[in-house]
């Protein structure tokens, strides 16, 4: 297992503030998997380990397609935590959250259809941006005057 001096301080998604980026001196960008599962995962069933074993077919697409060495895809920082290539951050994130990959699969599927998805961070930003705080109230309460 490759030991590198490595620690993940950067928020990439701002959905998932524990899922923490930093790029390696080789240019490679790894998300911190220990960090994330101890703080959004269960312990007692969440493990980087098997976090490998459920996404085998999904490590070796990644292999694949890039042309990456497996050895490279998993690694430990100085600190003990296991990082993995940023390929995979999400696929750690439906690891933890089953319900998220479907929510990923859905979105996929609205890309396909409609040609465009937004992040609901991203729908919630532009709602604030565009309609005053009475207006949002009357729309959660299913005010259908106010349109």
């Amino acid at each position: 297992m490759n030991i590198e001096n490595i620690t993940c301080t950067q928020m990439k998604y701002r959905e998932f503030p524990e899922l923490l980026f930093a790029t390696s001196a080789k240019g490679i960008a790894y998300a911190d998997a220990t960090h994330y599962i101890q703080n959004k995962g269960n312990a007692d069933k969440h493990t980087v380990i098997d976090f490998s074993a459920q996404f085998a077919f999904w490590i070796k697409s990644v292999c694949d397609t890039y042309e990456l060495k497996p050895d490279s895809l998993i690694i430990m920082n100085d600190r003990g935590h296991f990082l993995i290539d940023e390929s995979l951050a999400l696929a750690l994130v439906a690891y933890v959250d089953p319900a998220f990959g479907i929510h990923i699969l859905e979105r996929m599927s609205d890309m396909l259809l409609d040609g465009i998805v937004l992040s609901d961070t991203c729908l919630a930003l532009m709602v604030k941006d565009r309609l005053s705080e009475e207006q949002i109230t009357k729309l959660l309460k299913h005010d259908e005057k106010t349109f």
